[in-house]
């Protein structure tokens, strides 16, 4: 089941020409296969770094969520900064390695 995130603001002007979209927690819980916002949902939400918006209780950034869900799946990497360095050759190996 997907949920296109862009249509979750239809209707709604643009912010300073931008289109800023937020998701519900409700229609959060729901592209992730929950019930509802219930404690489970709450818990799954910490455990993978998903954070509402500060002082926006029970609204999420999307680009916020899809990078943490990168991250839980090891798709994207952890520490961004970390990707401007050159990696060493011993780390190449060991990422190497680590894949094989």
């Amino acid at each position: 089941m997907a949920t296109d995130f862009a249509n979750t603001n239809a209707g709604m002007d643009p912010i300073d020409g931008s289109n800023l979209t937020m998701i519900s927690g409700d229609d959060l819980a729901k592209a992730m296969l929950f019930s509802g916002v219930t404690g489970r949902f709450r818990s799954w939400c910490r455990e993978i770094g998903i954070r509402p918006v500060p002082g926006r209780h029970n609204v999420y950034d999307p680009k916020h969520v899809r990078q943490c869900l990168d991250v839980a799946q090891g798709i994207a990497n952890v520490d961004p900064v970390r990707q401007q360095e050159p990696m060493s050759l011993v780390e190449q190996r060991r990422l190497r390695r680590a894949g094989a």
